[in-house]
């Protein structure tokens, strides 16, 4: 069927930044060549069309892989949302999918106040609320809010927790030390990050460490920058991961004073 030319593909890809060098050495092979049919029109007879969804490292990935090209009106960054465009999203949800009785506009405020128009955070909270509202009536309470807040909470911190998937506590730890240094605007700069992972681990297991944080998106790249996108997820990671480093000469002073009380 798709040989005879009257079957169009759409191909779905997400999480694309892991492709390139943070594809499985397995792998990389045959989705190379599989990419290299797609972006050159090697496969005869029948129309594909990708869609490719990923963080802003894909377009480096896709390099890669091998893929240089793309074209203007195809390539599209997506950031936070607009604080009226959150509002509408969040209605949306709240009265269409949810069929919510009522003035939705407390739940908005409420609701916006956790979300902090980060896309996937809105979603969190206002799919959570939709799905309630259908299951216990339509009407907007507090308790059935405070409900929904706490749904949301929980889906959030598992989004968090997904973005230090394989990276184990004590790296998370070495990592945290560096985003505590962040500046407002959220960049991180590369030798920071390396600089604190190689206090406890070596030259090649810190490089590992560093790009599997930027494929599961604890950090991300603009430009000539990282950055750490939502705000809210350093400080998760910092209330949950930071430990204070002593001083230099702290330790050794505080052995010498317990010998001079000693003696």
């Amino acid at each position: 069927m798709l040989k005879s030319g009257k079957v169009k593909l759409l191909l779905l890809l997400d999480e694309a930044q892991r492709l390139g060098k943070y594809t499985p050495p397995h792998h990389a092979h045959r989705v190379s060549i599989h990419l290299d049919a797609i972006h050159n029109g090697k496969i005869a007879g029948c129309p594909v069309m990708p869609a490719v969804a990923g963080l802003s490292a894909t377009k480096r990935a896709f390099k890669d892989m091998g893929v240089s090209r793309f074209r203007d009106n195809c390539y599209v960054e997506l950031g936070p949302l607009k604080p009226e465009a959150e509002r509408k999203v969040i209605k949306g949800w709240l009265k269409l999918e949810g069929r919510a009785k009522g003035d939705p506009t407390p739940w908005i405020d409420a609701i916006m106040q956790k979300t902090h128009v980060w896309p996937q955070h809105v979603a969190a909270y206002a799919e959570s609320a939709a799905i309630h509202l259908r299951a216990t009536g339509r009407e907007l309470t507090p308790e059935k809010l405070q409900v929904v807040l706490g749904i949301g909470e929980m889906k959030r911190i598992k989004f968090y927790k997904s973005r230090a998937d394989g990276i184990m506590r004590r790296e998370r730890q070495c990592i945290v030390r560096a985003m505590a240094n962040v500046e407002t605007d959220g960049t991180i700069y590369k030798d920071m990050v390396i600089a604190s992972l190689q206090e406890e681990f070596s030259a090649e297991k810190t490089e590992e460490v560093f790009a599997l944080a930027l494929g599961n998106g604890i950090f991300d790249l603009q430009g000539d920058s990282y950055v750490i996108l939502i705000p809210s997820m350093r400080r998760w990671f910092i209330d949950n991961y930071f430990i204070q480093r002593d001083p230099p000469n702290t330790l050794s002073s505080s052995l010498n004073s317990r010998v001079d009380f000693a003696i």
